[in-house]
């Protein structure tokens, strides 16, 4: 019976930990400050901290041949077309992954400062036109939870340029991320026997043509 309380204790512990969200709050007013919390837990991504720096040690370095000699934009170049395809193949079930993903308390202001009147008035039309535009497309995405956008055109000043400031929370549940991370998993592991299916049916094809022309 206690063996039995012991398991029940454990699973109600993880469940508890699966369900409460990870967040990651970010600001912009002037500098970029990103922070990303898990219940009481706390960690500064942006801007990081200045590390200690180390003497560093100069140490005679072999030559590499193949593919240990690739630079690493190389190896992202190759790797671009087959994160590509595995996007395009999940379609539908990345769009219903990527609503588990709330966006909320967000916050815009925007002071709109030109050279003129003109450009003002102008800067301020654009700016309101690319916000709701963005808003819309986030939406068809994400769950989006807007708190305030304000947007105001500054007649009395024409010099220091615009003023923008931004705070959003987003949030998402550990067994979501787990489930996203698993949808994805699988679609690589389809992309991957895809391609090892069309090159064997590739060489089937070759062979067959060779016994044909003997």
């Amino acid at each position: 019976m206690t063996g039995l309380w012991i398991t029940l204790g454990i699973l109600a512990c993880l469940a508890f930990l699966l369900w409460m969200p990870v967040t990651l709050h970010f600001t912009y007013e002037e500098n970029l400050s990103i922070k990303l919390g898990y219940l009481f837990l706390r960690f500064q991504l942006l801007p990081r901290k200045p590390k200690k720096q180390k003497a560093a040690k100069t140490a005679p370095q072999e030559e590499k041949s193949g593919e240990e000699a690739k630079k690493p934009e190389e190896k992202k170049k190759d790797l671009f077309p087959i994160i590509m395809e595995v996007i395009r193949a999940s379609g539908t079930a990345l769009k219903k992954a990527l609503r588990k993903i709330t966006v909320y308390d967000v916050q815009f202001r925007a002071t709109i400062i030109r050279e003129d009147a003109y450009e003002t008035a102008m800067g301020y039309s654009r700016i309101c036109g690319i916000v709701s535009g963005i808003a819309a497309s986030l939406r068809n995405f994400f769950t989006l939870k807007i708190r305030s956008i304000s947007i105001a055109p500054d007649f009395t000043r024409y010099e220091g340029g615009d003023i923008y400031k931004l705070h959003f929370k987003a949030k998402i549940r550990p067994y979501a991320a787990l489930w996203i991370g698993l949808g994805f998993g699988v679609e690589i592991l389809r992309f991957i026997f895809k391609q090892q299916q069309a090159k064997q049916s590739s060489r089937q094809g070759g062979a067959l043509q060779w016994q044909n022309i003997q």
